[in-house]
């Protein structure tokens, strides 16, 4: 262990996350002003999310998704993984917002992205999901599910999930929608939460948007108490890069989603928010 690896260990975890905080505000500081065009960005006053909460054949398909994949993903809390509160938003907003081709960065364990193909598989026009990671998700050598807690690769689950909509890639972000030449009607961004990553990451990916497409982010903590009651730690780098890109364009706005669909207080209020076009 380094010098600096042992002044870092004996820091408070308090002032380690003031430090992390404060240096990724300051990379975005400087970081050179990107575009970013709202002209594909999908209106707020077009979504009604309270009607797709509500949705009565939605809820019937999530009901009958959710317990299959539950008897072999599992239903609990994963390390690092989509909370099942935001396992279950996604799959209604999928439902909900009908796209055709959904890009996720961030496969993870691969939680998100099985409900996300579960939703497209039950649309009628079908669908595909793209889901990337920096790191080999279903590597069988280096298993990294197994560091998770997870029995399976995220592959394997969806084979055995009959869902064969899932396209996985290993790739940075950047580079990724950068190469990329496809369009998606829905991204979901859950990678590197750094502000600058996130800011960067979104100027790509509003090209990548088809027209009338919309942005999700996960982990937008915009200050809200009910997110960490306990002074918990909250990553503050959504929220940081979507206020410098509201700044630049105000047309572009991130707005927390709050409460899962079968939620009934604040403690299942989810850490997701969409970032969509405002005005009429």
């Amino acid at each position: 262990m380094s010098i600096k690896e042992i002044i870092r260990s004996k820091l408070p975890p308090s002032f380690l996350r003031f430090q992390d905080d404060w240096r990724g505000r300051y990379a975005l500081s400087r970081e050179q002003k990107l575009p970013f065009s709202s002209i594909s960005l999908r209106r707020f006053a077009t979504i009604d999310i309270n009607n797709i909460w509500q949705d009565n054949n939605i809820h019937q398909y999530w009901n009958e998704d959710h317990r299959i994949i539950g008897d072999i993903f599992g239903l609990g809390e994963y390390n690092l993984a989509v909370s099942p509160d935001c396992r279950q938003t996604i799959y209604f907003l999928t439902m909900g917002l009908r796209p055709k081709r959904v890009l996720e960065i961030g496969t993870n364990v691969g939680g998100s992205a099985l409900y996300i193909a579960a939703a497209l598989k039950r649309l009628e026009s079908g669908g595909k999901l793209v889901t990337v990671d920096i790191v080999d998700v279903n590597h069988p050598a280096s298993a990294p599910w197994v560091d998770f807690g997870m029995k399976n690769s995220p592959s394997k689950y969806a084979k055995e999930l009959n869902l064969d909509n899932i396209s996985f890639h290993k790739s940075d972000s950047i580079e990724f929608l950068s190469k990329c030449d496809e369009k998606f009607d829905l991204i979901f961004l859950d990678g590197d939460h750094s502000p600058k990553t996130v800011y960067r990451e979104t100027s790509l990916a509003l090209k990548r948007l088809s027209e009338g497409g919309i942005i999700l982010l996960h982990d937008y903590y915009d200050g809200l108490r009910q997110f960490n009651p306990n002074g918990e730690y909250i990553i503050p780098g959504p929220f940081v890069a979507c206020k410098r890109i509201h700044s630049e364009n105000p047309e572009i706005e991130a707005r927390p989603i709050g409460i899962s669909p079968s939620g009934k207080n604040q403690c299942n209020v989810t850490s997701l928010a969409l970032l969509g076009r405002v005005g009429p």
